[in-house]
């Protein structure tokens, strides 16, 4: 049962564990709560399928085509995903803690509110992700780029965003205390609203970044050799705290 064209079926709630989809074609498809488990999935195509609440455990995903599908709710090892193809899918609410993600490719996938805390994201690929209201706690996306990505309300304490691409990138309303952002691109991002108290900006970029007032720049760890700085706000803190702006003693 290979090659098949399965598209805008629906296979809700029916058991095809281990069944053998290779190079299969389910756009479209209903696959709620359906049994996959150790199903042969390699180069299938499930464009824009709904799978939520089905059961994916043991299956083979190598080079299938995720783009668009809904896996919300869906029990599966997420490191099996490695390869295929995820963009634009929805993993909304999933529980990410401490995985590993290292060099994903997670483009303009939706993870609004999901738990990526300790989760290693180190050089993955999030542009134009929606991580809205996600808990990144203690997270590390050490060259990550998350240009365009809607962090707005996420929690990103103490999370290492050191070398990340976050070019107009929304962090409205972020939390990002004790951030390290030593080398970051932040130009054009919003952070109306953030929370940056303790935050390291050495060598930052902040070329036309948006809503970045004194106040908020005055609670940072530091300035070092911070770039595009308006003039104006640059001289006020280098009067008040000019210890921003000198080579951290850590």
């Amino acid at each position: 049962m290979k090659n098949l064209d399965l598209s805008y079926l629906d296979l809700e709630n029916i058991d095809l564990e281990a069944a053998n989809f290779y190079g299969s074609t389910l756009r479209q498809s209903k696959l709620n709560r359906t049994d996959l488990r150790k199903a042969n999935l390699t180069k299938a195509n499930f464009y824009e399928a709904s799978l939520k609440e089905a059961s994916l455990i043991g299956a083979n995903f190598q080079e299938a085509n995720f783009q668009k599908a809904n896996l919300q709710g869906a029990k599966l090892d997420v490191t099996k995903l490695r390869g295929a193809n995820l963009h634009g899918a929805i993993l909304q609410s999933f529980d990410l803690k401490n995985v590993d993600l290292n060099g994903f490719d997670l483009q303009k996938v939706n993870l609004c509110r999901a738990n990526l805390q300790q989760t290693n994201l180190h050089e993955a690929y999030l542009q134009g992700a929606n991580l809205q209201d996600a808990n990144l706690q203690d997270a590390n996306l050490q060259g990550a780029d998350l240009e365009k990505c809607n962090l707005s309300g996420t929690n990103l304490l103490r999370v290492n965003l050191k070398d990340a691409k976050l070019q107009r990138a929304n962090l409205q309303g972020a939390d990002l205390r004790g951030a390290n952002l030593r080398v970051a691109n932040l130009q054009e991002v919003n952070l109306q609203g953030a929370n940056l108290d303790n935050a390291n900006l050495e060598e930052v970029d902040l070329l036309n970044a948006k809503n970045i007032p004194f106040e908020m720049l005055l609670k940072v760890r530091s300035l070092y050799r911070v770039k595009s700085l308006k003039t104006k706000i640059e001289r006020r803190l280098k009067g008040l705290k000019p210890e921003l702006f000198e080579y951290p003693s850590e």
